[in-house]
């Protein structure tokens, strides 16, 4: 039999991880589509006014006469719910720093040089549009791609896409994820108050010591992991910023060994198929459910709680926490249109810097260091085909509406006027993207 190499397998793992997170992260962007065709709908139907109303009611948790927090209900979503999908965020950035396509230098600088690249052209594009103008704080918006949609778009084109331009794409798109969460941090922050700030990393604090004390219970950190929103929340530091920093403290390694593992799993396989030899009941028997607990152990202590929360919280994320973020900031009314707002400078500088910036960005960037001979391209992949994903790279939504409401949180016209843009660039980048994807597909196809 053929020698199997460690790194062989280790590459099979990396793969076989990917595509599962592909499979649901392609089948959440259908769902995250189908919501906000809703919210656009509802926005405008004879029911906008309650749309509105709705996402604006107050939220109100009090015990006794203490109030423990009260805020509209978007505020709940932007900065509770959405904490989640930060929190997944933050466990697929340490997933890829430590055995995907950001694990060794090498394999990061692709996609990182794509990445500053596409955060840096949609940036200086908005400026061009807005600098000196009070709309310049929207910055940021046009920074982001929406890995869910893209890659979404990128699925329709089925079993022709090589398999390195589906992780380029996704590793490109965490990393750009990143940016924006560190500019989030930095940039979006309100008057700090030291002293929760102080609590909030002493709850990271615990939770680091708890990585180190091997505690391979999901629940403790989740604990912790409360404890340490509320104390960002109430600091001033935007919270979603607290769900990336907790999941870079959850274990990612297992508990047991892996060749100690397959021995006791052995064994009890072992003993679990003489006893159901012996036993003609359909009934499991002691012997049975002492082999089985055994054996479900031992899985629950080679799974490391990273693994387990991150393949865990992902469908709360992509089909739920998403579809509502969706809804309520989605929904543009329609009822105060002007042309005028098709040629402001937000909407101008938001989707031009998405749509021209992200598409110079990320193919001047690649160009550049393939030139230069720093990089390579994966294989299967030409530049044409990067060229097509750095045009689905352009769909910024749903990071791109998050930062709008950080930009405008009080001026509701700009928001609008961000969210047109936003939504606009999208749009136009989801259909010429698969459409120029496919042109290259079947010209490489040909060739």
């Amino acid at each position: 039999m053929a020698n199997i190499r460690k790194e062989d397998l280790n590459d099979n793992r990396v793969l076989r991880s990917f595509q599962l997170f592909f499979a649901k992260t392609t089948a959440g962007g259908i769902v995250l589509i189908i919501a906000t065709i809703i919210a656009m709908i509802w926005a405008n139907s004879p029911w906008h006014e309650f749309y509105h109303a709705f996402w604006k009611s107050d939220t109100l948790v009090q015990v006794g006469d203490l109030i423990l927090f009260e805020h509209p209900f978007y505020y709940v979503i932007n900065d509770a719910l959405m904490v989640m999908f930060f929190f997944v965020v933050g466990l697929e950035i340490k997933r890829e720093l430590l055995v995907g396509e950001l694990s060794t230098p090498r394999k990061a600088l692709l996609p990182v040089i794509a990445a500053i690249g596409g955060v840096v052209g949609p940036v200086i594009i908005y400026m061009f549009f807005n600098a000196g103008l009070e709309s310049a704080k929207g910055w940021a918006i046009p920074m982001a791609t929406d890995i869910a949609f893209s890659l979404g778009i990128l699925s329709l084109a089925g079993s022709r896409v090589p398999i390195g331009l589906k992780v380029f794409l996704a590793a490109l798109a965490i990393v750009d994820d990143l940016m924006a969460v560190l500019v989030i941090a930095f940039f979006f922050t309100s008057d700090i108050s030291w002293l929760a700030l102080s609590l909030g990393f002493v709850g990271i604090g615990a939770m680091y010591v708890c990585n180190r004390l091997k505690v391979n219970n999901a629940w403790v950190y989740f604990l912790f992991g409360f404890l340490v929103w509320y104390a960002f929340l109430a600091s001033g530091v935007h919270a979603t910023v607290a769900g990336v920093i907790a999941a870079f403290t959850i274990p990612a390694k297992s508990l047991l060994e892996k060749e100690l593992f397959f021995e006791r799993t052995q064994a009890m396989w072992k003993k679990f198929k003489d006893n159901m030899n012996k036993n003609l009941s359909h009934q499991l028997n002691e012997a049975e459910q002492d082999s089985l607990d055994v054996m479900a152990k031992g899985i629950n202590r080679m799974m490391s709680p990273l693994h387990r929360l991150e393949h865990g919280l992902h469908p709360y994320v992509a089909f739920i926490v998403m579809p509502i973020f969706a809804l309520a900031n989605a929904g543009i009314y329609f009822g105060n249109f002007t042309a005028d707002m098709l040629i402001n400078p937000i909407t101008l500088g938001v989707s031009f810097g998405l749509f021209f910036g992200k598409i110079i960005g990320i193919t001047g960037m690649v160009w550049l260091f393939n030139k230069l001979k720093l990089t390579s391209l994966p294989e299967g992949v030409n530049f044409k085909m990067i060229f097509a994903v750095s045009i689905l790279c352009a769909i910024g939504f749903t990071m791109a509406l998050f930062v709008g409401n950080l930009s405008f949180p009080t001026n509701h016209i700009m928001e609008e006027e961000a969210k047109i843009g936003i939504i606009g660039a999208s749009l136009i980048a989801s259909v010429l993207g698969i459409i120029v994807l496919n042109k290259v597909l079947n010209s490489t196809s040909k060739a």
